[in-house]
């Protein structure tokens, strides 16, 4: 994340990375597909308010599993304003069987969907959270901020027919760009800066001067 960080500093956004929970230096065991991600965010946006660092409006930008996280923190916290998500996925209960397959296609494939979704609840059970609520399409009902959803239509790991349905969920709030060609690796990478540049015009569009420092 840390050229998009730099291209919207360079843009005069305050930009703060994040690893989440398991990730990187952040402590956690286990995943929750956006539900705890989201709660976590929000105490980072509380630290940084209690230590005068926040500037103006707040934006969230996420890629991935970053994205679908970026959206419940947006429906559970109204500070934020405006939201990028680049390839979200719509559901765990959707998006964990396809990717499995997706990754592991020989193993993938056998694995009946019955046995993906009871998975996944024990999962739910272990890590204390509900895998009916990780579902981004709820979320972004429940969203006052504007959300831009990007997609590649080449993307073989979160089709791109899950945005189509978040942004469906939304239509008043939401504005969805799918970029012909690109694939999952391709739009994180960004090779003709098409995502950044998007990216920083919604956030020019609705925070503008009141996100940046």
């Amino acid at each position: 994340m840390l050229p998009q960080a730099r291209a919207l500093a360079d843009s005069g956004y305050r930009a703060v990375l994040v690893d989440l929970r398991g990730r990187g230096r952040s402590t956690g065991k286990y995943m929750t597909f956006g539900l705890q991600e989201a709660k976590d965010l929000s105490q980072v946006i509380d630290a940084l308010e209690r230590r005068g660092l926040l500037a103006g409006y707040l934006g969230v930008y996420g890629i991935s599993y970053g994205a679908t996280t970026s959206i419940h923190l947006a429906a559970a916290d109204r500070r934020i304003r405006a939201v990028v998500a680049v390839e979200p996925f719509s559901t765990a209960r959707e998006e964990v069987p396809h990717f499995a397959r997706v990754v592991a296609p020989g193993i993938g494939a056998l694995i009946s969907d019955k046995t993906y979704q009871d998975s996944l609840d024990q999962a739910g059970r272990i890590a204390h959270y509900d895998p009916d609520e990780a579902d981004a399409v709820k979320a972004i009902q429940r969203t006052s901020a504007p959300v831009l959803i990007m997609h590649g239509t080449n993307d073989w790991v979160v089709p791109y027919q899950q945005s189509e349905r978040l942004h469906a969920a939304a239509l008043d709030h939401s504005e969805l760009v799918l970029v012909p060609y690109l694939g999952h690796v391709a739009m994180w990478v960004d090779p003709g800066g098409h995502v950044a540049q998007r990216a920083r015009d919604w956030f020019d569009r609705w925070i503008g001067s009141e996100g940046k420092m």
